[in-house]
């Protein structure tokens, strides 16, 4: 299995650094705090951002489907492990976990986090969720991947990915089924199942896809905004641990 770290997000001017990868969280550059976490799982390839030793780097692209084009292309292994370099607080065990609980037919899988883990552990935080039948989650920030499914199911990852804060769009592509039953799991959350939005997804990808539930807050929290990084910057956490002070 290849990891493949996704570190092409520039930083905003007022950071004092190019690439957000570089923000530092207790004197470390948060892409070398993810390189820590997922080191024991194989080869890794860093993707745009700065270079870290002992990964392949390569280039990242002008859009998210590009970088993430050239590091599976530049990986070998089956599956492929993808983190983004924004989630500095993860840690090896999270990872294991969320490893050891993926169907391994699967082509797809991907953490929900709940959102009372994030809370209590995160707290103020701020993260999209959404509320099911089996409970309240917010998306994480890897996912395990059959390079198979990726390279044949590219083109519709890219045009979702394009359309995502256009609902009309959107609903074009993924189909009005699919996202009837997201709108209708925010208004009635009772209703709608992971099961069944695992086989809508599944649907619109072609592929088997399979939400893999954690309580591992730090695998859904990222740092994706400048202001973000200064409410968590402060937080102490240890590599080994999911504790955390300020």
């Amino acid at each position: 299995m290849d990891v493949v770290i996704l570190a092409a997000a520039h930083a905003p001017p007022e950071s004092g650094v190019s690439w957000r990868a570089e923000l530092e969280i207790q004197g470390e550059r948060m892409v070398d705090r993810v390189v820590r976490a997922v080191a024991p799982f194989g080869p890794l390839v860093i993707v745009g951002g700065p270079p870290v030793e002992g990964a392949k780097f390569v280039d990242g692209g002008s859009k998210f489907v590009d970088s993430l084009r050239n590091g599976l292309a530049a990986a070998s292994g089956d599956p492929i492990l993808i983190v983004t370099s924004d989630v500095p607080f993860l840690t090896t065990r999270s990872v294991e976990d969320f490893l050891d609980r993926c169907d391994p037919v699967a082509d797809f899988c991907y953490p929900v986090v709940r959102a009372e883990a994030c809370e209590g552990q995160f707290p103020g935080v701020r993260r999209t969720t959404l509320r099911t039948r089996d409970g309240e989650f917010t998306g994480g920030n890897i996912a395990l991947v059959r390079r198979g499914f990726i390279e044949s199911s590219m083109a519709r990852v890219e045009a979702a990915y394009e359309a995502r804060k256009s609902p009309v769009r959107l609903a074009s592509i993924l189909g009005w089924g699919l996202l009837a039953r997201i709108l209708f799991a925010k208004m009635a959350p009772g209703t709608v199942t992971l099961g069944g939005l695992e086989k809508s997804v599944g649907r619109f990808l072609q592929a088997s896809v399979r939400a893999v539930p954690s309580d591992f807050a730090e695998i859904g929290t990222d740092v994706d905004s400048f202001p973000q990084y200064l409410l968590v910057k402060d937080l102490k956490i240890s590599p080994d641990s999911t504790e955390n002070t300020v």
